[in-house]
């Protein structure tokens, strides 16, 4: 029985004031856990199991949020409750494959990172790492593990916080044997003082050393990280909700009367459009208002969709007149969590918008 173990018992002491990281809310409506799944081929497993510690179960209703947003996995989804925090992730991965008894190859996988590579279904051991020549947007790099490949992909050595390559471990590993993982641990904590917080790396370069054990590296094919509170608004701005009105912005500026019209004129600004594009490709909802009647619907969208953006709404009959956006904040969406861009007619819109077009 093979299975994928996601830990969530951290205190997310980074992400202060708010749910645990893993509970936000992706700007797309999905959870973060559920976004850091997205690239795991959750199929081929016949078990998922989600560990959370019983102080956020009691304040934040996680597991009932769990079940709730993954009801897709059915009778594979498992859901284990810590009494009390643990020293770090290998204790609290140790601790839930005793707690319903998890044998046979296990992946585990972060909370906080989307990940993606080329799945094999390998049942052995490996580790996925990211490559920092080709992930050349990768963040807080000092804060990862980092691992030595040989020529022929297998880990010679591997280590947390110190950067003894451009390869480091991209949030996912995998064991044959549960089993061996659990003993390695307990091997572990007999035979040496354990550090403050012990990673999963620490086990994998103790099974390497005492126990013989090989790993081999699967390099991912997209990585993102989410682990520290600024990366996760990065992500965040990226999906904004960009309202953009049509005449004078992305179109020449014409009325509803004269010999150009509403009816004979919709030319447009195509810096502008490209502009738009950039931000659309990046993840940005698109709202398009006007004052051009519904009349005009069928071809404003022609004309967005030529210039490569699926608009999210097109709202017409808007009041020619000052427009104002109200939005609420919070620790999760913080102030300002609203904003508005005027310029003048006509103009080039790429100043006002370097926050969504630049490259993710």
């Amino acid at each position: 029985m093979t299975t994928l173990l996601m830990p969530c018992a951290g205190r997310s002491s980074r992400f202060p004031d708010m749910r645990p990281k893993w509970l936000l809310t992706h700007p797309d409506g999905r959870l973060m856990v559920d976004k850091a799944l997205e690239g795991c081929r959750t199929d081929r497993f016949d078990r998922i199991v989600f560990v959370i510690v019983k102080a956020h179960d009691d304040e934040f209703e996680a597991s009932l949020i769990l079940r709730q947003a993954f009801a897709r996995f059915g009778d594979r989804l498992h859901i284990v409750t810590l009494p009390e925090f643990t020293s770090g992730q290998a204790e609290t991965v140790c601790q839930a494959l005793t707690a319903i008894s998890i044998t046979g190859p296990v992946l585990i996988k972060d909370s906080d990172n989307y990940l993606a590579w080329n799945d094999k279904e390998d049942v052995t051991n490996f580790v996925v790492v990211g490559n920092l020549n080709r992930l050349r947007d990768t963040k807080n790099v000092a804060a990862k593990s980092y691992v030595m490949l040989d020529k022929n992909g297998i880990v010679q050595d591997i280590v947390e916080k110190r950067i003894i390559s451009g390869t480091f471990c991209a949030g996912a590993y995998q064991f044959a044997s549960a089993q061996a993982f659990q003993d390695a641990f307990k091997d572990m904590s007999g035979n040496v003082e354990l550090e403050k917080e012990t990673y999963v790396s620490h086990v994998i370069a103790w099974m390497m050393a005492r126990q013989g054990q090989i790993f081999r590296g699967y390099e991912a094919t997209d990585y993102e990280d989410w682990g520290t509170l600024r990366e996760w608004r990065v992500r965040q701005k990226r999906f904004s909700t960009l309202f953009c009105d049509l005449d004078g912005v992305l179109v020449k500026n014409v009325g509803q009367y004269g010999s150009r019209r509403w009816e004979n004129s919709l030319d447009p600004i195509t810096e502008n459009f490209q502009v738009l594009q950039k931000a659309h490709n990046n993840g940005a909802q698109i709202v398009i208002v006007t004052a051009r009647g519904d009349e005009f619907r069928p071809r404003i969208v022609a004309l967005l969709q030529a210039h490569g953006i699926i608009p999210h709404a097109v709202l017409t009959n808007c009041h020619h007149s000052h427009r104002v956006m109200i939005n609420d904040y919070a620790t999760t969406n913080p102030y300002p969590s609203c904003s508005a861009v005027s310029i003048p007619r006509e103009t080039p819109l790429a100043p006002y918008l370097q926050d969504y077009i630049h490259e993710p």
